[in-house]
């Protein structure tokens, strides 16, 4: 029988989870990557939980998910998270504004990323708690 949770049985696929304050003030992103390490513990999933009270949708800061077949993903190099980023890919990304209270997970290497926060955001931060299940 094929284990349908998203990150696997307790103890057997992941046995501890991390939690992470974030804030991105205006100007600020994150680059598309996938979570993924090359030693420590294996991260089989991530989440973001969000803390805004109010957020504009055009204040930016949304997280964009690539969750399909990567196939499609071409891997370019670049000066980017391990030195590698998606640049074509006909899988348009999903994407997930900050409102308050959002739950977002996915597995890892998952591509995503974090659009810039518009300047007309102000002194308001785009805040969250991000973690990972992970196996040690």
């Amino acid at each position: 029988m094929q284990d349908t949770r998203l990150f696997g049985e307790y103890e057997q696929d992941w046995d501890a989870f991390t939690l992470t304050p974030w804030c991105h003030p205006a100007g600020s992103r994150l680059g598309w990557h996938t979570d993924l390490l090359d030693s420590g513990p294996t991260r089989v999933g991530a989440f973001t939980w969000y803390l805004n009270d109010d957020w504009d949708y055009d204040w930016g800061g949304h997280l964009q998910i690539i969750d399909r077949d990567h196939s499609d993903v071409e891997m370019v190099s670049q000066a980017s998270w391990k030195g590698k980023t998606p640049s074509v890919s006909s899988s348009i990304p999903d994407v997930i504004p900050p409102r308050a209270n959002r739950f977002v997970a996915f597995k890892s290497g998952t591509w995503h990323s974090v659009s810039r926060v518009d300047l007309t955001a102000g002194d308001r931060m785009r805040r969250s708690i991000v973690g990972f299940f992970i196996k040690t």
